[in-house]
């Protein structure tokens, strides 16, 4: 019984561990020739539940398709429409505790 468990159990976590691992939310519009790339450094961001809260707050703005958070080099970038205003990015980061520099 216990090998029958273990057997179903591995990929399971497998799946979960790789599910997990990605901070990406991928483009939502067809035509990427007209929107905007936003680096941005932000200081704080020490973990995944970090990186969750920073890509909850950018993916609640309209208008942005595309947002990647490296933990390591304290990056986030944003692919968004030319109409958001970087500012109000910058606004949605610090408002959930996190520094732009």
């Amino acid at each position: 019984m216990k090998k029958i468990f273990l057997w179903m159990l591995v990929p399971i976590l497998a799946f979960s561990l790789t599910a997990c691992t990605d901070a990406i939310i991928e483009p939502t519009v067809e035509n990427t020739e007209e929107l905007t790339t936003t680096e941005l450094t932000v200081w704080g961001m020490t973990c995944n539940r970090c990186k969750n809260n920073i890509i909850s707050a950018i993916v609640a703005l309209e208008g942005v398709t595309m947002v990647y958070v490296d933990l390591k080099a304290e990056k986030v970038t944003v692919v968004h429409e030319p109409e958001l205003d970087i500012d109000t990015i910058k606004r949605s980061i610090t408002a959930e505790g996190y520094n732009i520099p």
